[in-house]
């Protein structure tokens, strides 16, 4: 049976609480020594192909799992975070107050100023999930080194749920959620799967 594997990248070099979109901010020292340790730890199945978003947080995750498995990992805009527009890599306690709240009313389907809606973000997430296994035969395994929102995101269209139920989906750094085909859609096998132990 054929699966995809979503990883979403390992801690970066900010705080919290920003609004990190495609800022591209690198792994900090200790997401760089998670995502090794994951990858020697690795007790999922073998990706046959690994694809990534194209922001380095995305790209330093996926590297050691790349050399682990002897695969080139693919970069893929389309695995991106949510765009946050003019809020891109500002605290969210910073930004006006009726501005944060007037966008939280109405997130599925508006982006902040200048940036993406949850909509927009599930079409682009949809169509690169559409083509992840082109080319495989039946019971390939693909990983995809991504970000909370498009994992969310391809979680609701799978569990068939409104978007306004996204953020209650747990997705933490480093977790796996496990997808497999069943028919011509995808059901849910695993969500915010632990990495193994140290």
């Amino acid at each position: 049976m054929s699966r995809i594997l979503l990883l979403r990248h390992a801690a970066v070099d900010r705080p919290g609480g920003i609004a990190l979109g495609h800022t591209d901010a690198p792994l900090s020292a200790d997401g760089r020594a998670a995502a090794a340790a994951l990858a020697q730890a690795w007790d999922a199945p073998v990706p046959a192909r690994i694809v990534c978003s194209d922001l380095v947080r995305a790209r330093e995750t996926a590297a050691p799992l790349a050399m682990r498995f002897g695969l080139a990992p693919r970069p893929d805009p389309r695995w991106r975070e949510l765009h946050f527009g003019a809020w891109e890599d500002r605290a969210f306690d910073a930004l006006p107050r009726p501005a944060l709240q007037a966008w939280g009313r109405h997130w599925t389907r508006r982006g902040p100023p200048g940036g993406e809606s949850f909509l927009a973000l599930r079409r682009r997430t949809r169509e690169a999930l559409a083509g992840l296994l082109e080319g495989f035969e039946a019971g390939a395994c693909v990983l995809v080194v991504a970000h909370a929102g498009p994992i969310r995101a391809v979680l609701v269209d799978a569990l068939g749920l409104p978007a306004r139920h996204a953020f209650r989906l747990p997705c933490d750094l480093l977790h796996l959620t496990v997808l497999e085909r069943q028919g011509r859609r995808w059901a849910v096998q695993a969500i915010n799967r632990a990495p193994p132990p140290r």
